[in-house]
């Protein structure tokens, strides 16, 4: 008999990220509910940079960014 493979839980920032993308999505679509010319490539862009400050990773990099410049 074969084992199952057990499934990989998902990320904090993929979990973040999939809702933030299901948040954007709308404005890059049509009335249809066909994606607009190139909407899919910017909602992803969109939703990373959503929830790219909302990670502790994020933060991290934001206060990095702001002590650096303040020299």
């Amino acid at each position: 008999a074969q084992k199952k493979k057990p499934k990989r839980k998902p990320s904090a920032y993929a979990v973040k990220y999939g809702k933030a993308f299901k948040a954007v999505a709308d404005d890059y679509k049509l009335k249809n509910g066909s994606w607009k010319k190139d909407g899919f490539k910017r909602a992803q862009k969109a939703a990373h940079k959503k929830v790219k400050s909302s990670t502790k990773k994020g933060q991290v990099r934001k206060t990095a960014r702001r002590a650096y410049e303040k020299k």
